[in-house]
């Protein structure tokens, strides 16, 4: 069965930052039909919203590379009500990362992120551990 990997925006941003190994491995592993990567419109965001993406054509090999590589899950009422349970409960501090979480539970995807600390106190989510494909 094929592992389904979410990809936390903090993923991507090291590779764009030059620090890559962990998305390369990844990709290398969806090329051999091993992971499917995914994200949602949160991540698409919090990603285009860096600075380095006023560059058009840093913005537009962005916008390439996340269409040829990732699937994008559509965000709907229960990731929502999934979401604002798990920030009433402090398990995550942000609500973009509340978003995030309950997308991986309720799809049964892996979190692949580089803020572990961010996700942690959510008993529900999977953690993907990076160290092992780096």
């Amino acid at each position: 069965m094929m592992k389904k990997i979410f990809l936390d925006t903090s993923i991507i941003i090291d590779f764009s930052r030059g620090n890559s190994e962990v998305l390369i491995n990844l990709i290398d592993l969806m090329e051999q039909d091993k992971v499917e990567l995914y994200i949602n419109s949160i991540v698409i965001a919090e990603f285009f919203s860096g600075e380095d993406l006023k560059n058009k054509n840093f913005y537009t090999k962005s916008f390439l590379f996340f269409d040829q590589f990732f699937t994008c899950i559509e965000i709907g009422l229960q990731e929502g009500l999934i979401g604002g349970q798990l920030r009433r409960k402090n398990l995550v501090p942000l609500t973009t990362n509340a978003i995030i979480a309950s997308t991986c539970i309720i799809n049964n995807f892996e979190l692949a992120t580089s803020d572990v600390k961010h996700f942690n106190h959510v008993p529900e989510l999977k953690l993907f551990d990076v160290a092992k494909i780096s």
